[in-house]
């Protein structure tokens, strides 16, 4: 196993692994996530039925097909789209509902960044934080139902 990083959050600490190899079979099932190198951070001590991670890199072009929903919920900037991206993505993980769905019917959630926010939706309620981790190029939120 290769931990690589250590992130905090205030959730608690989020690991970043070499690979999904090297910890294969050795780690119960906690809050992941995979970036576009295939390193693993988890979530430690947390339920993935109730705390969702996801990451992403602020560095890549937003692809065109989301041209329409950066205009939409005005995410020009990278940095704001990704954290709205994974905050998304990490409900979509939470509630089972594909990420593609949510933004077809909820659009993207703008939230804060490098603060504990909370989202309403239906008769659901979240509580997260996207933290951006420039040197890296990073975005990581976590979410949890509350």
């Amino acid at each position: 196993m290769t931990l690589l990083r250590i992130f905090e959050s205030p959730f608690g600490p989020i690991s970043c692994y070499k690979s999904r190899e090297s910890l294969q079979n050795k780690v119960k099932s906690e809050p992941r996530s995979y970036d576009h190198q295939g390193q693993m951070y988890i979530l430690h001590n947390h339920d993935c039925d109730f705390f969702a991670i996801d990451v992403e890199d602020f560095t890549q072009p937003i692809p065109n097909i989301f041209n329409e929903v950066k205009k939409s919920h005005r995410l020009n900037e990278p940095i704001d789209f990704y954290a709205s991206w994974t905050v998304s993505e990490g409900i979509s993980k939470l509630t089972g509902v594909p990420i593609l769905v949510r933004l077809k019917e909820d659009g993207l959630k703008a939230t804060p960044l490098n603060k504990m926010f909370e989202i309403q939706e239906k008769d659901l309620k979240f509580q997260g934080h996207s933290k951006v981790y420039y040197e890296e190029g990073m975005v990581i939120s976590v979410v949890s139902k509350i």
